[in-house]
C-alpha cells in the first residue's frame, strides 16, 4: 500500500467524502477504478447504514460513541493520506459486498 502523503489530493477528497454521511455515493458511483477510494467508500456506506441504528437505546449509544471515535481516525488517516485501513467490524463487513 502508499506510504505517507503519496495521495493526491484529489484522491484524498474523494475518500473523505466517503465518510461524509449520503456523500459516500458520489465517491461510490465516479471514483470505482482507484481501488483506494472505492475501499473507503464501501466503508462510508456501511458507517452511513449504522448510523441509523444509534437510535437504538443502550446498544445504539455505544455504537454511537464507537462510530464517533473511528470517524475521526479515519478522517485523520484519509487527510494524511496514509494507506487504507480497514475499520475494525465495519471494514470485514464492507469487505464482503460487492457494489
Amino acid at each position: 500500500m502508499a506510504k505517507l502523503n503519496e495521495r493526491s489530493w484529489g484522491e484524498r477528497f474523494f475518500a473523505l467524502l466517503s465518510y461524509l454521511g449520503i456523500l459516500f455515493l458520489i465517491p461510490l458511483l465516479v471514483k470505482r477504478d482507484n481501488k483506494w477510494i472505492h475501499q473507503h467508500a464501501k466503508q462510508g456506506f456501511i458507517m452511513f447504514l449504522a448510523g441509523f441504528l444509534v437510535w437504538i437505546p443502550l446498544l445504539g449509544w455505544i455504537l454511537g460513541v464507537y462510530l464517533f471515535v473511528v470517524w475521526i481516525i479515519v478522517l485523520i488517516k484519509v487527510l494524511t493520506g496514509d494507506s487504507y485501513w480497514k475499520i475494525p467490524i465495519i471494514g470485514d463487513i464492507a469487505n464482503k459486498i460487492h457494489i
